[in-house]
């Protein structure tokens, strides 16, 4: 409203000043309109009003333009629950293997079949603990609870759950072999018969295979001896000599272990 007031004052001055033609001093002649003078002062009038409201007026933000190739927001999508995966429980497993009887069997002195049995090991026992081993991971020293001294199993007829290889490498009982030759030195009438012994020693039941060796070569065929207990078992072997001889006799232990008793040196004089 205040700028067509202000356009029409203005048209109205500028009518005033440049259309009348008003002669001095003489007031009876009527004034001539001057129609292009007119137009002109309009003219000026409408710019100088549009040039006003244009400076007045206040500038306009841009509107901001959205680049064509800006990606749409992204839409939502139901992202599927996370799977848990139960974990099983963990086991706790006995820092010490134990053994269990597949089938009754012996409890030995030692690790194999030539020591005596000196208990029993039967599936009703259970599992017991593992004291030991062989070389071999072929016996098994245990502990069984109704006994009061450990004893050997067999492998082929237990089973055994744990860590085996941290377990002592049990040596089997000692056994000392010794050897005879009577008469050792004998000088008389031939024929003669000198007698071979053997001892063994240990302090359990073993059964005992041996035989007699010679240093010349000769071998007596294998005999057995068993002890029931600890202690000393032995056994003899009985040779005639017809004619001169000097020698040496060893006993060799085949079973349960694999022992040398010592040379013994004999001799025969025939005159």
């Amino acid at each position: 409203m205040k700028k067509t007031s202000l356009l029409i004052i203005i048209v109205i001055t500028g009518l005033t000043l440049a259309g009348c033609n008003l002669p001095f001093g003489n007031s009876n002649v009527e004034p001539t309109l001057d129609q292009n003078a007119l137009n002109t002062a309009v003219a000026q009038t409408v710019s100088a009003v549009s040039a006003a409201e244009t400076a007045a007026a206040p500038a306009s933000s841009p509107t901001p333009q959205v680049p064509s190739d800006t990606p749409a927001p992204p839409t939502a999508t139901n992202s599927p629950e996370p799977t848990i995966t139960q974990q099983p429980a963990a086991t706790i497993t006995s820092s010490v293997p134990m053994i269990a009887a597949v089938e009754d069997t012996n409890c030995r002195w030692g690790p194999g079949p030539d020591y005596g049995a000196i208990g029993y090991f039967l599936k009703t026992d259970g599992t017991v603990p593992v004291k030991g081993r062989n070389s071999s991971n072929s016996w098994w020293v245990i502990a069984i609870p109704k006994y009061n001294y450990p004893c050997w199993a067999w492998g082929g007829s237990t089973t055994v759950a744990g860590e085996v290889n941290a377990l002592p490498v049990v040596k089997p009982p000692s056994i000392t072999v010794g050897v005879g030759a009577a008469p050792s030195d004998y000088t008389g009438a031939c024929p003669v018969s000198i007698t071979f012994s053997s001892t063994f020693t240990s302090n359990g039941p073993i059964t005992y295979t041996y035989r007699f060796e010679t240093e010349s070569g000769t071998n007596t065929p294998n005999s057995t001896v068993t002890s029931t207990s600890a202690g000393t078992v032995g056994g003899n072997f009985a040779k005639s000599f017809s004619a001169d001889i000097t020698d040496k006799v060893r006993v060799h232990l085949l079973s349960p272990q694999d022992i040398y008793s010592g040379w013994k040196s004999f001799k025969v004089d025939c005159p």
